[in-house]
């Protein structure tokens, strides 16, 4: 088998001698072109996941305060004075509230329509619980005395 490129250099030296370095000059041009824009090309890659994990997180915001509005309509002030919890609860266990639902206003409402219901019974208890404890520990002797508002003092 005989190398074209032998043959090509004994019928044109000048031309393969040529076309040899035109082609060595293409190599080393695409490879400074690659070498340069790569940095170029991740660069703006990581300019663009930038980007984009700011308009996911603006578009979270944006949910959430539609979500917080439309809570605000229902519930009225007792959403508002549940909200830091149920923010709280989510901030604590982020998978009570699912990437995907952060981006939809109505998923968001939805989920946290049920953690505001599901706080809202723990703070009834909780509210329940610290009214017991203090008639538990009411000095009232009797039931009179206690629903009377007297502190069971005999007069």
């Amino acid at each position: 088998m005989s190398n074209p490129w032998h043959e090509m250099m004994e019928d044109d030296p000048t031309g393969t001698t040529a076309l040899l370095a035109q082609q060595v000059a293409a190599a080393e041009v695409a490879r400074a072109i690659q070498q340069e824009t790569g940095p170029l090309i991740q660069q703006a890659y990581e300019n663009g996941q930038q980007q984009n994990a700011a308009l996911a997180e603006a578009q979270v915001e944006s949910a959430y305060y539609e979500a917080d509005r439309a809570l605000a309509a229902n519930y009225g002030a007792d959403w508002v004075e549940a909200r830091d919890a149920v923010v709280q609860m989510v901030n604590d266990e982020p998978d009570l509230l699912s990437y995907e639902d952060r981006l939809s206003p109505a998923k968001m409402a939805s989920r946290l329509d049920l953690l505001y219901k599901a706080t809202r019974e723990d703070r009834r208890q909780a509210r329940d619980a610290e009214a017991f404890d203090r008639i538990k520990n009411a000095p009232a002797t009797t039931y009179q005395d206690l629903i009377s508002g007297r502190s069971g003092e005999r007069e």
